[in-house]
């Protein structure tokens, strides 16, 4: 771990010790625990654990035991343990679990569109996997992870509320994903609704901070190794999408917020509103802001590439649901975009 995710980790903690101690001696059963929002929140209970001494257990599921040990190996003493298994078969967890937070999926671009049909029935799957656990668990809770892409296309810019829903043009299955999220979000208030499941959504902006893994692919790592590599940006598409963007350390204080108050059966916007822009604004603002106008923007378009990534979209997330179960973002987006890249680069060295 470096030096930054850890002070991040400490600082975060520190700052919400009484909330925190809400947690004391719960189970959580996080799903992609080895995924960017899974290793997140599964390292901030670990360090809830070692610094406040809350003895709180995390059961994290994962395919990849290899890359499990990898990330937690050393921190088992600090309450936790790993179930190694494809999410598309029935969970084997026979303990008692208050907290479940359901983060695995499938982000790549390039694996959605060469897997359409996979990837839209392990959602499903995957999902209804979790939710039957968490049926067995009658007093927990549970968080499904999903996207700001549900909202899919408006004609025009909109901020938009958890009720407002945009068009996905269903021949383009590139929308498998935002589709199989909408079809998740149903499925939990299906739960609820039928069997008393306590579940809620969070839909995402994108989300990034200190401690992304080196070989992440999503648009902000790749700017953040484009100013630890002092090479140009370069952007596939005009970058006339409007992007949101969350730093992850305030969306870890958001589900734990949700964990303890949020409203069953209820969805979540979970961004900062200062951090919304077109994706070609951002790009020349960590240009300009981070590498001082050492490296450029540049344009490399084509029409194989731009079938690879989703429709422009002009929404703006509306956070007044969370903000007013009393959460605020803190960090900036150019603090977001400083953090990931000090964390990347002293891992790089």
């Amino acid at each position: 771990m470096d030096s930054i995710f850890h002070q991040d980790l400490v600082d975060s903690i520190s700052a919400s010790r009484k909330e925190l101690a809400f947690f004391s001696g719960k189970t959580f059963f996080i799903s992609g625990i080895t995924g960017l929002i899974g290793y997140q929140f599964a390292m901030t209970i670990l360090y809830m654990n070692k610094y406040l001494g809350t003895d709180c257990k995390i059961i994290g599921l994962a395919r990849n035991k290899e890359k499990f040990d990898n990330l937690y190996s050393q921190y088992e003493s600090l309450g936790i343990e790993g179930v190694f298994q494809d999410i598309v078969e029935p969970l084997k967890c026979n303990k008692e679990i208050d907290y479940f937070l359901h983060a695995a999926a499938t982000t790549k671009s390039s694996s959605i569109i060469e897997n359409p049909i996979n990837t839209f029935l392990d959602m499903i799957e995957g999902t209804k996997n979790i939710l039957e656990l968490a049926c067995k668990n009658k007093n927990s809770r549970t968080i499904y992870l999903s996207s700001m892409e549900v909202y899919g296309q408006f004609d025009h810019y909109t901020v938009v509320k958890e009720e407002n829903l945009g068009y996905l043009d269903l021949t383009n299955v590139r929308n498998v994903y935002p589709e199989g999220k909408r079809a998740c979000e149903l499925l939990c208030s299906s739960y609820y609704k039928e069997y008393g499941v306590d579940t809620m959504v969070a839909r995402l902006a994108q989300t990034f901070g200190s401690g992304v893994d080196l070989n992440d692919g999503r648009f902000f790592s790749q700017l953040a190794k484009s100013v630890i590599n002092k090479e140009n940006i370069i952007l596939n598409t005009k970058g006339n999408s409007i992007a949101n963007y969350c730093n992850s350390r305030d969306v870890v204080r958001a589900l734990l917020l949700l964990f303890n108050c949020g409203e069953a059966s209820n969805i979540y916007n979970i961004s900062n509103p200062d951090s919304t822009d077109s994706i070609k604004n951002v790009a020349s603002m960590v240009c300009r802001e981070i590498a001082l106008n050492q490296i450029e923007l540049k344009f490399q378009i084509s029409q194989e590439k731009k079938s690879k990534y989703p429709e422009d979209t002009k929404i703006k997330l509306d956070i007044k649901k969370i903000v007013d179960l009393g959460w605020q973002p803190k960090f900036s987006l150019q603090e977001s975009f400083e953090k990931l890249i000090f964390s990347m680069a002293e891992r790089m060295k």
